[in-house]
């Protein structure tokens, strides 16, 4: 979906909805939109979020690491001798997070010295018990093999299972500095926030956005 931080979701641009609830969370020292482009730059200034560079090139692209971007914009705090307690990476392409859940997470990190808080929801379809694997000549196998003993026809006996939303990555200073790389990012001791089906909400295609909107006009957000 090209363009989509700006498209009109609810008359205001899918960016701005990321941005208001940042700014709207009284824990939250610093709200900071990355970005290569000068259109979203000047847009997300006007709903309150500081552009003190636009992103390098290297980390620009598609295949950057999300990683690599939340560090740049550290590195470029920390150079200015600020301190901070952690660092929140709030996607934009995740309209309907609630500042309270936010605000849990921080409460979370403070209060548990975890590595990280992100955010997870239960899955309503599919199951990795369920999932399988497509081979050649379609033969199915199974993608890993569930416990001995669980009826895995039933829904009601699997045990519940939960999926990264990818809404926000909450990380301590600690893990930022640490250089790791490996998967989200989430350290040795990475916790979550259960969130709706509806906060969940995760637009990268078409369909996504039609979802939201529906969401929106029918009042369940």
């Amino acid at each position: 979906m090209p363009g989509k931080n700006l498209r009109p979701l609810g008359g205001f641009p899918l960016i701005s909805h990321a941005i208001k609830t940042a700014v709207s969370v009284s824990a939250i020292s610093d709200v900071v939109l990355s970005t290569e482009h000068p259109m979203i730059a000047e847009i997300g200034a006007s709903f309150g979020a500081q552009v003190p560079f636009l992103r390098p090139k290297e980390i620009a692209d598609d295949m950057a690491a999300l990683i690599d971007v939340v560090r740049q914009g550290y590195t470029h705090f920390t150079a200015q001798g600020r301190t901070f307690n952690g660092v929140l990476c709030l996607q934009p392409t995740a309209p309907f997070i609630k500042s309270s859940t936010v605000t849990k997470a921080i409460e979370l990190l403070k209060e548990s010295g975890c590595d990280s808080v992100t955010t997870v929801s239960q899955m309503s379809e599919g199951h990795p018990y369920t999932a399988k694997r497509m081979e050649s000549q379609n033969v199915i196998t199974n993608f890993c093999d569930p416990p001995l003993g669980v009826d895995v026809s039933s829904r009601q006996s699997r045990e519940p299972a939960y999926f990264l939303t990818g809404g926000f990555y909450l990380r301590s200073i600690s893990l930022i500095e640490s250089g790791a790389r490996d998967g989200h990012v989430l350290g040795d001791d990475g916790r979550a926030i259960q969130v709706s089906e509806v906060e969940a909400t995760d637009i990268n295609t078409e369909l996504d956005f039609r979802f939201a909107e529906f969401l929106l006009k029918e009042g369940l957000v």
